[in-house]
């Protein structure tokens, strides 16, 4: 996958090349698509677009409940302290946490069977997962250990709802929690394992118009390139007959 700091630094890099060994014409085509990209992505005109399209599903509120509920929150790396040492959630992961734990209240108060299940592995390499870290940082926040269900092999979205499913049989509601312009891909990998799953976005990016190039809207582009990245993978694993068979077909 290429991303637009990527994409930056390979047009850069195939200008100088053009310029050393003086391909002028290709250097000019180099340089107005190096101008256009940064205007497209950078202005906010293709990244509000974008984003827009991934961001579909609606912040639940309030949500419905049924016998066996269940909130999934995906993790979004870890942060390891040096002084003193420790692990943490990643700053972007907080908005998931306070996501699935609202919802996790808002269940309790039913007095119905509600559980969390926090899902996610050690992909970033700080020595603990991020399914634990999440679950330390629950429990510290007053939600009991008996609540939680940890999923702490994954390493990406798409083994989070391979390694979820299993977990998650015997609840009649799922709500999986993510960031917003995460959830059209975790919906689609989670509906891949599981027929019933709910929405819910913990959080929303929104671009800025903007006349000139400003470096959040080319972040929020990153993020909705890897989004569609990731999509375009799976359909051709799929088609490639590399995934499992989805739900609907095995049954």
């Amino acid at each position: 996958m290429v991303r637009p700091m990527t994409a930056l630094f390979i047009f850069l890099t195939a200008i100088l090349a053009a310029v050393y060994f003086n391909k002028r014409r290709w250097s000019l085509v180099l340089v107005a698509l190096l101008a256009i990209h940064l205007m497209l992505s950078g202005s906010g005109i293709v990244t509000r677009t974008l984003l827009r399209n991934l961001q579909t599903a609606a912040r639940i509120d309030p949500p419905e409940w049924r016998t066996r509920n269940v909130v999934v929150v995906l993790g979004f790396g870890t942060v390891k302290w040096t002084s003193p040492e420790s692990v943490t959630s990643a700053s972007f992961a907080y908005a998931r946490l306070f996501e699935g734990l609202r919802l996790y209240k808002d269940c309790v108060k039913t007095a119905k069977v509600c559980r969390l299940l926090v899902s996610g592995g050690d992909p970033m390499r700080n020595g603990e997962a991020e399914a634990d870290v999440m679950a330390r940082e629950l429990e510290s926040a007053g939600v009991p250990k008996g609540d939680l269900i940890i999923e702490n092999k994954s390493n990406n979205t798409f083994q989070n709802a391979k390694y979820s499913a299993p977990l998650l049989e015997g609840f009649d509601r799922i709500h999986l929690v993510t960031s917003g312009v995460h959830m059209r891909r975790a919906m689609t990998f989670f509906t891949h394992f599981i027929r019933d799953v709910t929405p819910a976005p913990a959080d929303r990016m929104n671009s800025l118009l903007t006349i000139l190039p400003v470096s959040p809207n080319l972040i929020y582009f990153d993020f909705a390139v890897h989004e569609y990245a990731g999509m375009l993978t799976y359909h051709v694993y799929n088609w490639m007959g590399w995934n499992p068979p989805p739900v609907s077909k095995v049954d």
